[in-house]
């Protein structure tokens, strides 16, 4: 029993819930998974499920390590800026039960050590068009201190006052594919509807487990 309960208006934020995450920005963000994937081509990546801190917002992406040639990708020193922010020596991944964002399972392999982590990253908005609709990705693009708002070199080089986020911040801004371009420069696609990356609208309000 209780006799009295204060307003909480960040609960109240958070209680739709099934939201995703649509805009460039920065956030600060629990990861909730962090899921070692490769693709058919070879090319090995890790699969982050983000939830905002402030209105528990989904955003699914990923970070390309290493390109099907073997070869590292952009993805690596973003990896390894995470770690350090992070406080991470190692990581390892863990044979797990997977959560997809269409409501399923699968038998993969995780990094638990990433995992419920509170992290700052500055997320870019990708427009792109696929089979015929709109459709945007997030794209990871930075990752800072969410306390103190060092990157992962300030962190390293002992800077005292941070200024590469917001350096960072001032130039991101969403990005159009040349599919997308062209797509819009036809007048008869003008109106098109909007389809959110990958999700699907058959599952708007999916909120794993995490």
């Amino acid at each position: 029993m209780f006799e009295s309960i204060k307003r909480d208006t960040d609960k109240a934020r958070k209680a739709d819930g099934g939201s995703f995450i649509t805009q460039t920005g920065e956030y600060v963000v629990w990861i909730g998974q962090a899921a070692a994937k490769q693709t058919a081509s070879g090319a090995s990546l890790i699969e982050f499920t983000f939830k905002d801190v402030r209105t528990s917002a989904l955003c699914t992406t990923r970070l390309v390590l290493t390109k099907a040639s073997g070869d590292e990708a952009f993805g690596m020193g973003m990896l390894h800026a995470l770690m350090t922010i992070l406080g991470i020596e190692e990581i390892k991944t863990q044979a797990a039960t997977v959560y997809r964002r269409d409501h399923t399972t699968e038998q993969g392999y995780r990094i638990p050590v990433l995992e419920k982590k509170q992290v700052g990253v500055l997320l870019q908005r990708v427009n792109d068009i696929y089979q015929g609709r709109e459709k945007f990705d997030m794209n990871i693009t930075g990752f800072f201190d969410p306390v103190t708002r060092k990157t992962a070199s300030e962190i390293i080089n002992g800077v005292e006052t941070p200024a590469k986020l917001e350096q960072k911040l001032k130039g991101l801004k969403d990005r159009d594919t040349d599919d997308y371009k062209a797509f819009h420069a036809a007048p008869q696609n003008a109106a098109q509807p909007e389809v959110p990356p990958e999700y699907g609208q058959e599952v708007p309000n999916y909120d794993p487990p995490f």
